[in-house]
């Protein structure tokens, strides 16, 4: 049963399909469209990759941050649980802005999962917390699983993705940590090994659609421990709206 006061949609994921599973990060307040005054309470559903930390960001209509703090996901070391957190942030006008909660990469600091809300930002007044939708699907990774690993010198990664911007959805591969110019999907410029993008194929406009893009490496001598990333950008500030990874082996 759903919880009071939430809504339930229901929409057909084009072919191919996967099984289904929780995006890591989930925001259940604000939800989008909400109209909000600090400090505004933010609530979720997550799952941390270190020390069950989460970081929670507002952003302002620039994508600049005015609040960022770790919060700690309430449950067992490595497990989905609940968390809260009261995020200040002051504006001198109403403005566009963006809560967003993300997990980072304790290996290379790059983003493992990212989720993000489109909301309303208000110098003071009266807030308006817009109902979140339950049942909407998120970006998701089909393949390849958590763990894979390739030797072949490619691999293609499939998945589906809701209306995005011009369709668009970026791919990273990242490797196991670099020392150079900050990135921030994969942490550092220099510790990424591929990236492009791919257009979804949806039914119609405004529908979710399917992905696949095939991934290329180069060969190396060892192991590569590597993070294969998906995500998609705002047209307004070109912040990252959403992304999820996947952890592989490069053989």
């Amino acid at each position: 049963a759903l919880p009071e006061g939430f809504e339930q949609t229901v929409q057909a994921i084009p072919t191919p399909e996967f099984t289904l599973k929780l995006p890591n990060i989930q925001i259940t307040t604000p939800g989008n469209g909400s109209r909000i005054t600090s400090p505004v309470t933010v609530t979720g559903l997550g799952k941390a990759s270190f020390e069950q930390t989460l970081v929670v960001q507002v952003l302002d209509q620039n994508g600049s941050p005015l609040s960022t703090q770790p919060v700690t996901v309430v449950g067992n070391m490595g497990d989905y649980g609940g968390f809260t957190y009261d995020a200040a942030f002051t504006v001198s006008e109403e403005q566009a802005g963006r809560v967003v909660v993300y997990d980072a990469s304790p290996k290379d600091g790059g983003l493992v999962a990212l989720s993000s809300v489109e909301v309303t930002l208000l110098p003071s007044g009266s807030p308006e917390i817009k109902i979140p939708t339950v049942g909407a699907m998120p970006l998701r990774i089909g393949e390849p699983a958590n763990g894979s690993e390739f030797s072949s010198g490619s691999f293609v990664v499939r998945g589906s993705a809701p209306p995005v911007f011009e369709s668009t959805i970026a791919v990273a591969l990242c490797g196991e940590g670099g020392s150079g110019a900050p990135d921030l999907v994969c942490g550092t410029v220099d510790n990424i090994i591929w990236q492009g993008s791919v257009i979804t194929s949806a039914p119609d406009m405004g529908q979710y659609g399917a992905f696949d893009v095939e991934v290329f490496y180069p060969a190396t001598g060892t192991p590569v421990h590597a993070r294969i990333a998906v995500y998609y950008a705002s047209a307004r500030d070109g912040g990252i709206i959403e992304l999820a990874s996947q952890n592989i082996v490069l053989k």
